[in-house]
């Protein structure tokens, strides 16, 4: 999957703000527009759920996480299509 050149600069440890460039460069391009996005992030703050939310992302999980926290929200996330 090709992502735009900018976001993939941005790419390094600590860069809090690159989960939101993925996500504007996500909803940027017409084809990446409709795949279905679960953030994982060690923030679990209500403002930045809702930030996530609303630039797109389907679904939201908190680290440190069970591995069936992860499995029941792309399920939910997927309607039922997950099969990991």
């Amino acid at each position: 999957m090709f992502l735009k050149s900018e976001v993939l600069e941005q790419k390094r440890p600590g860069l809090a703000l690159f989960p939101v460039a993925l996500m504007r460069c996500l909803e940027a391009d017409d084809m990446l527009r409709s795949v279905p996005v679960v953030v994982v992030s060690t923030d679990g703050t209500e403002s930045r759920l809702h930030q996530m939310l609303s630039l797109g992302a389907r679904g939201y999980v908190k680290k440190p996480f069970m591995p069936e926290t992860l499995r029941e929200e792309l399920e939910r996330v997927l309607g039922g299509a997950y099969a990991g």
